[in-house]
């Protein structure tokens, strides 16, 4: 008769696991079956976890009652599976299960749940008889099952709520993107397009795209051989970025895009397909038309000018040639052969001495309209691609000390300190020695120009992979609006002022493209009233 009433009981609890897919709502269910049928006080089910990669052991996942309140044999009973450090101490933990404690009025079982964790179950008075235990053994283990059941059934519905989820914020990006999105096959049939695409083809949607493109390189390839191309590259790397190619407008026509696709294949086999991006580039395309003959145009206005000053130039150099040459011969001509007579005619001396003052003007001019003509061809030649500097090593100092001496006698014409402050053993340098003699006298010359007192200094210093050369004076200086201006062609500083200082405004620009040849630069400082410091800079080690 006892047999027969457990076991209907064993049959209800057992009919009682597994009716919902809700953890909670079973487990509730269930267990309160377990407890009015068995005549328990409290059940509570664990699961096995890790609680880090040092402590594993049991979370207690339901409990009924749920206020249930601490006593005595619920604290030994736990302190059976409190925390353990490895997967093999709980093995040898569960094979000592089920395990039963009687603590005064009131005694547990504590059950495992194969595969998923343990059952504690606490009653009032003495415990279970074994046979009911080992007859509840196949129960836990059903129960177990359905908790098994129950997390992977809200695992997988977790999963598939952040995949909708996903794929509606994947679908929201495609579909507001700027650029226009696609997947083809790589016969050219569309799958997909987004809104952004259809619109910058002046397609009303993504389906109505899709109805009139039937074919890639028929119905949007401005020209069908740029799509073979584009395949090709998508074959041998995988991917492209930045292809531009004409596409057709629904207008008729062609609009230029940049493609970045890859080739990828679905989950489920390996049927591939082409996905990517693409964005319009037709006003970048017009601009870089427009840059590109902007440049050629300025390339052709160049040469003409270059042409036209080497022409301008030479045609001016012979007959000036001959100006000069025929007013010194009429000097001397009028030295030995009137001169003497102005002696028996004194009437003469004055209109002689007038033209002896003319043709020492036409000499001068002469001479300064030749200068000029070498400072634009030489410029020209620097500025074009064909100019080669003349580069062996150097030692700086002695070309900076054979410049100084060159200007000496001028500086002490017109009573400017000209002083040495060229350090000693600087390393040697590759340079063209001329034009780097050119660059410091031409800037001595500026610095004595615009100095009417004081002095003039020249340095010369090491500096890591440079030598720095600077020419200070205690000159005009230059404003602040002008520096700027200083190396601009056929600008001449302070001659609105100081209109005496004569010149062409192309030296400075002629030796900051020497130095510039030589892979350094030309700066200059300067304070209104106080003078100025021009320098240049040579590497060491030039690039070659």
């Amino acid at each position: 008769m006892k047999s027969a009433l457990y076991e209907q009981i064993f049959f209800e609890i057992a009919m009682s696991i597994g009716n919902s897919t809700d953890l909670e709502v079973m487990l509730r269910e269930s267990l309160t079956i377990w407890m009015r049928r068995l005549n328990c006080l409290a059940g509570i089910v664990y699961r096995q976890t890790e609680f880090s990669a040092e402590e594993k052991g049991f979370e207690e996942v339901y409990r009924i009652p749920k206020r249930m309140r601490s006593s005595e044999i619920l604290q030994v009973a736990q302190q059976d599976f409190t925390t353990f450090t490895s997967g093999e101490e709980i093995e040898r933990f569960l094979d000592r299960l089920p395990l039963t404690r009687h603590t005064g009025l009131m005694s547990s079982h504590l059950l495992e749940l194969p595969q998923y964790g343990l059952l504690l179950l606490v009653k009032s008075g003495e415990p279970f008889d074994p046979w009911i235990v080992k007859s509840l053994l196949p129960l836990a283990t059903k129960l177990a099952g359905a908790c098994r059941t129950c997390d992977m059934r809200k695992k997988l519905s977790q999963e598939m709520a952040e995949r909708q989820q996903a794929e509606l914020l994947y679908r929201g990006i495609i579909e507001n993107a700027v650029e226009g999105m696609f997947r083809t096959t790589l016969d050219g049939k569309i799958m997909h397009a987004n809104r952004s695409l259809a619109r910058m083809l002046a397609y009303d949607s993504p389906q109505d795209f899709m109805d009139n493109v039937q074919s890639l390189s028929e119905d949007l390839y401005a020209h069908p051989e740029d799509r073979d191309v584009f395949l090709q590259r998508l074959r041998e790397k995988g991917e492209v970025t930045g292809f531009e190619v004409e596409f057709k407008h629904k207008d008729g026509f062609a609009i230029w895009v940049s493609l970045s696709a890859k080739i990828a294949a679905h989950a489920q086999g390996e049927t591939q397909y082409i996905e990517g991006f693409c964005e319009v580039i037709s006003e970048r395309k017009r601009a870089e038309l427009a840059l590109r003959e902007a440049k050629e145009e300025a390339e052709r206005l160049h040469e003409n000018k270059s042409n036209f000053l080497t022409m301008i130039s030479h045609e001016l150099r012979t007959p000036l040639t001959s100006v000069l040459g025929f007013a010194r011969v009429v000097e001397k001509q009028l030295s030995t052969h009137i001169s003497p007579l102005s002696r028996k005619h004194g009437e003469i001396i004055i209109p002689l001495r007038r033209i002896q003052e003319n043709l020492q003007i036409i000499q001068a001019e002469g001479k300064r309209l030749s200068s000029l003509i070498e400072q634009v061809l030489d410029l020209q030649r620097l500025e074009s691609s064909e100019f080669a500097l003349c580069v062996q090593d150097i030692r700086l100092e002695d070309i900076l000390r054979h410049s100084l001496s060159a200007m000496r006698v001028l500086f002490e014409e017109k009573g400017i300190e000209l002083v040495d402050e060229i350090a000693q053993n600087l390393p040697e340098i590759c340079a063209d020695a001329d034009r780097v003699v050119q660059v410091t006298i031409n800037l001595l010359s500026n610095a004595l120009k615009f100095t009417e007192q004081g002095s003039v200094t020249l340095k010369a210093t090491e500096e890591k992979d440079l030598l720095r050369v600077e020419i200070s004076d205690t000159g005009v200086g230059i404003s602040a609006d002008e520096l700027p201006h200083v190396f601009d062609k056929f600008k001449q500083v302070g001659d609105t002022v100081l209109s005496k200082h004569q010149g062409y405004g192309l030296g400075l620009p002629i030796c900051q493209e020497i130095i510039r040849h030589h892979g350094g630069d030309v700066y200059v400082s300067s304070q209104p009233g106080k003078g100025s410091t021009f320098s240049y800079t040579l590497p060491l080690h030039p690039e070659q």
